[in-house]
């Protein structure tokens, strides 16, 4: 008892609106049944089994709208273990996405060189002494004192990125070669000699490291090492005394590549130049703000990007990523198509329960329970996998042209509801085959929205579309029946 209280407080929380329009039928249904029952057979049912028929009925048509709306969302939770986005554990795009993020590793997000000085001071020391009574001694002794003042005055950065080629492959993702050459004019500001400490921290997300040269004014450096994914080194600046450092290197790295300064300091004279070989990219410039310039270019067959900082105090964040498109989620448009299956059928037959009601109709489980199968299966085909695909449909295509198939696969299912429906009254039949179609080849397409501030308007002009509709049907009916009487009230 305690699960299924569990499941239908879930429910009520996944699908707020779709259970009060749940709650208000059912509520009518059985007053309705009631109500028919006693008019029907006035004399022959006693109270008690007009309640029991009722609420038979009621737990019925609830059970039935469960069962299909679970029945839609356990198998679309299926078709998203298996068709989601990469990022979705054992997908065929996960699969396919692994074997690239094990060779290419994540974006690569390359920090600052972070420089620091030391200057070597004497200062005297008292020596503890034995006897308290006794003079106090001193010794002197050197302290390392880090300098204050920032070392780095220029910065020139030039990184080539180089899409990488899917070969036989039908999906590529965003992996690419990346050459980098970074120069740092660095100055030892204090008036004294300082012991200097270099640390370029190396990003951990990155796989591989070819050809990494250190230079310092041309000269290389070979007592470089790498401790905690950095490449430190070490060495003594003269008083006001200024170096040119360069490091280079050749990795690889997929979806992104960005430089920041992770501490605030000032940054002057800077320059990053990013070339990429295409023009299917994004900057990333972080803070946005008049400080920081950017420029974009063509230099065939490379797009630049350009950054520039004459003189601020800051912790940029600059860059450039690559679009995540197909294959990243192949069936994106399915999924998100998919996902307003289970609510468009409970929406669905509440609207056809309360069609029925409204026109004095007899509801019938057993055609609701048609109806809803009928309901389920254009939704179910593509949950399977789809139809098949013609031989002009690429795989970047393929799942919009299911999508686009929704109201094709529509078809069948409508005109089998019309044979169903064959024996109620020409308003219902005619409302209830318009309420089918557009919420099985219409409703579902919400999902294809851009953000989700326009699909939750959407889905709030839908429910004011019900009630608008029921409250029109119901003044329709009750006019006709007037007119049909002759009686004014």
């Amino acid at each position: 008892m305690d699960q299924v209280t569990s499941l239908l407080a879930n429910w009520q929380t996944r699908e707020p609106a779709a259970g009060l329009w749940l709650a208000v039928v059912a509520v009518l249904l059985f007053g309705g049944t009631v109500a028919r029952t006693r008019n029907e057979e006035e004399s022959g049912w006693t109270w008690g089994r007009r309640l029991i028929e009722a609420l038979v009925k009621t737990l019925v048509f609830v059970g039935l709208l469960g069962a299909v709306y679970f029945l839609l969302s356990s198998n679309y939770a299926t078709f998203g273990q298996v068709y989601g986005s990469f990022t979705t554990g054992g997908s065929l795009s996960n699969q396919n996405w692994q074997p690239w993020r094990n060779r290419y590793g994540g974006g690569l997000v390359q920090q600052d060189l972070q420089v620091t000085q030391y200057i070597s001071t004497e200062t005297q020391e008292v020596i503890p002494a034995a006897d308290p009574s006794q003079p106090k001694l001193y010794r002197t002794v050197k302290v390392e004192q880090p300098v204050q003042q920032n070392s780095l005055i220029g910065f020139r950065g030039q990184v080539t990125m180089t899409l990488a080629d899917s070969g036989p492959q039908t999906s590529a993702f965003n992996g690419y070669t990346l050459t980098a050459v970074y120069e740092y004019d660095v100055v030892n500001p204090a008036a004294a000699e300082t012991r200097t400490e270099f640390n370029f921290p190396l990003s951990s997300d990155t796989k591989l490291w070819q050809a990494i040269s250190v230079k310092v004014n041309g000269e290389n450096i070979f007592a470089w090492h790498i401790i905690s994914d950095s490449i430190v080194w070490g060495g003594h600046m003269s008083p006001g005394e200024k170096n040119t450092v360069s490091i280079q290197y050749s990795s690889q790295g997929m979806d992104n590549f960005f430089y920041q300064i992770p501490e605030p300091r000032e940054v002057i004279s800077f320059s990053l130049k990013v070339a990429l070989d295409t023009d299917q990219y994004g900057t990333r410039t972080e803070p946005e703000n008049s400080n920081i310039h950017l420029a974009e270019t063509t230099a065939r067959p490379y797009r630049l990007a350009t950054w520039s900082i004459d003189r601020s105090i800051m912790s940029p964040i600059l860059g450039v990523y690559l679009p995540q498109e197909w294959p990243y989620a192949p069936y994106h448009e399915m999924i998100t198509i998919l996902i307003y299956a289970a609510r468009a059928s409970v929406l669905f037959l509440c609207l056809t329960t309360l069609t029925l009601l409204i026109c004095g109709a007899p509801v019938c489980l057993r055609q609701l329970a048609l109806l809803a199968g009928l309901f389920a299966v254009p939704y179910l085909i593509l949950m399977a996998g789809g139809l098949p695909v013609p031989d002009f449909v690429t795989p970047a295509q393929l799942a919009g042209w299911q999508v686009n198939m929704l109201p094709v696969l529509s078809i069948g299912p409508l005109v089998l509801a019309i044979i169903t429906l064959r024996k109620l009254p020409r308003l219902p039949v005619v409302l209830t085959l318009l309420l089918m179609a557009l919420f099985m080849s219409g409703y579902a397409f919400v999902g294809l929205l851009p953000d989700e501030q326009k699909r939750n308007a959407t889905e709030s002009l839908v429910q004011a579309g019900m009630i608008a509709y029921v409250l029109v049907l119901a003044l329709f009916t009750r006019v006709r029946r007037a007119m049909a009487s002759g009686s004014p009230g």
